[in-house]
């Protein structure tokens, strides 16, 4: 028999499936119970545009009378409107079912509350997993991480930024000439991988683009010819000339490449995509502004991956929701070696950013600590 914890942490395994293959929909995962409270199906939403969790959990019960009593956990509110797919809630709401647990309110508002309303209003008891036991702050911990980039670019109607490094036991994420490859194992690159395809654009700066010309596409088993967009944060636009012969042109569709640029650059993309912002005091690209524009082009999510000054602009101005840090088991030295904060600096110890719930793994050789920003 399963408890209202351990059935939501299963649908919270089986979401964590969907990774990588739902976005801009959040990966959802759902579990029923018999009566009696043993398992009868669990299911995950698969790709985007394919059933939601709660579809794919039902049609492995080949019985409707299996459901009678029954209670389905589902980390998110069921959907209440009709999409690429029918309403979830309307199909729980014709079933025998006693109880229906989920794990977040779908902030949308297309569903937020509607969903539960849908059900409750078939005679269907409907709670959100606070109500339904005392103590699951960290079970509710895992739900709004799990579909973080969803939850926020809903209620906040902005981007989602995560910002990944790899770097020494010494913070040093390179050699000052540059040298890079490899401070991380192979386990944590291959991570580093899994961690693009989670993202719906991966961005880097001009001086990272010039000096290491990177592909930057996924290259993991899980996601095999999954494509992912490129951002170059270039403020008078001089790397457009390189990137005809770039890995990057290799490895991705011209329409998937943004180039951002100075609104007052004039300049021809060919093939690529250039988005203008605003610049800042400095005259660099405004990341303000750089993400209002992401936004507008419907890009979610975005993972930076450097460099350097460009990491330390996004701390600076507290623009970053998640931190991922890989750490090599290696010394490189502060006068030899390059820190990802090199320009991000605090007026004093209070005005330090700190990580919330952290988590830590270990990737071979080498650690991953990430965590929430905001």
């Amino acid at each position: 028999m399963l408890t209202t914890r351990g059935a939501m942490s299963l649908a919270i395994e089986e979401a964590r499936k969907g990774l990588g293959f739902v976005a801009p929909n959040p990966p959802v995962g759902c579990v029923v119970l018999d009566a009696h409270g043993e398992l009868l199906a669990k299911g995950f939403h698969r790709v985007f545009g394919g059933d939601h969790a709660e579809i794919d959990a039902l049609k492995q019960i080949k019985e409707e009378s299996l459901l009678k009593g029954a209670t389905m956990y589902v980390t998110l509110e069921p959907c209440a409107h009709e999409g690429k797919t029918p309403s979830c809630a309307k199909r729980l709401a014709s079933l025998p079912l006693a109880k229906v647990v989920y794990g977040v309110c779908d902030p949308n508002p297309l569903v937020s509350g509607k969903g539960a309303h849908i059900i409750k209003h078939a005679g269907i008891q409907v709670e959100e997993i606070a109500a339904a036991s005392d103590d699951v702050t960290d079970i509710k911990n895992e739900l709004e991480e799990l579909a973080e980039v969803f939850l926020w670019t809903h209620r906040e109607k902005k981007t989602f930024v995560a910002l990944k490094v790899a770097t020494s036991l010494d913070g040093q994420m390179a050699h000052v000439s540059g040298e890079s490859k490899w401070i991380t194992g192979e386990e944590a690159r291959l991570y580093a991988h899994f961690l693009r395809a989670n993202y719906d654009a991966t961005l880097i700066g001009k001086e990272t683009f010039l000096r290491d010309d990177p592909g930057l596409d996924v290259r993991h088993p899980q996601f095999i010819g999954h494509k992912n967009k490129i951002i170059i944060l270039d403020t008078s636009g001089e790397t457009l000339a390189r990137l005809e012969k770039s890995n990057i042109k290799k490895a991705h569709s011209p329409q998937d490449v943004y180039v951002a640029v100075a609104k007052t650059v004039s300049i021809s993309a060919n093939e690529f995509q250039i988005i203008k912002c605003d610049t800042d005091a400095n005259g660099k690209i405004d990341l303000r502004s750089l993400l209002e524009v992401a936004y507008a082009n419907k890009i979610s999510s975005i993972l930076v991956e450097g460099g350097a000054r460009v990491l330390s602009s996004f701390l600076q101005e507290g623009l970053a929701q998640r931190f991922y840090q890989f750490i090599a088991p290696k010394i490189i030295g502060a006068k030899s070696g390059l820190s990802y904060t090199r320009e991000f600096s605090i007026s004093n110890l209070p005005e330090r950013r700190e990580l919330r719930n952290t988590k830590l793994s270990r990737l071979g050789t080498d650690l991953l600590v990430t965590g929430r920003l905001d």
